[in-house]
């Protein structure tokens, strides 16, 4: 969508999935930051799944508990960076400059590197593999999948 569509003012963007294999619409998946899922597992993966960015407040101590283990956070630590996690939105302000993780994400941002550095308490700070080089001027704006 062009920036232009957005206006001026700042927005909260995210996407869901809609499976209607039922013969009803169910949200199946949502999303908008990268790799949210893994901190969740059972119940609770199926309710944030379900759930709405206003709702995210409830997976406050299932992320942290998690970023205990996986990051070596203490308690107060892992609770304050599940926090930069949810809710689950990506911020956007259309008249600046998109950079991930403060004002959207461009198609060059390592944000799954961004993610990497949250969930390893800054052990790892990206997934290694460099961003395309060759982005197009137009939908679908990027280039073929990296190769080896």
């Amino acid at each position: 969508m062009p920036n232009a569509e957005l206006g001026s003012a700042k927005v909260g963007i995210w996407a869901r999935t809609l499976d209607g294999a039922s013969g009803s619409w169910v949200q199946a998946d949502r999303g908008s930051k990268p790799s949210q899922t893994p901190f969740l597992t059972g119940d609770f993966n199926s309710a944030y799944l379900g759930a709405q960015p206003s709702e995210d407040a409830q997976f406050v101590v299932a992320f942290a508990h998690s970023l205990e283990h996986t990051g070596g956070y203490t308690p107060e630590e892992a609770t304050r960076a599940a926090a930069l996690l949810l809710p689950d939105i990506q911020q956007y302000e259309p008249t600046r400059q998109a950079s991930y993780p403060s004002n959207g994400r461009a198609l060059t941002d390592d944000a799954s590197g961004h993610f990497l550095a949250v969930l390893t308490n800054g052990k790892l700070t990206s997934v290694g593999v460099p961003p395309h080089g060759d982005l197009l001027a137009e939908f679908p704006y990027v280039g073929p999948p990296h190769s080896g």
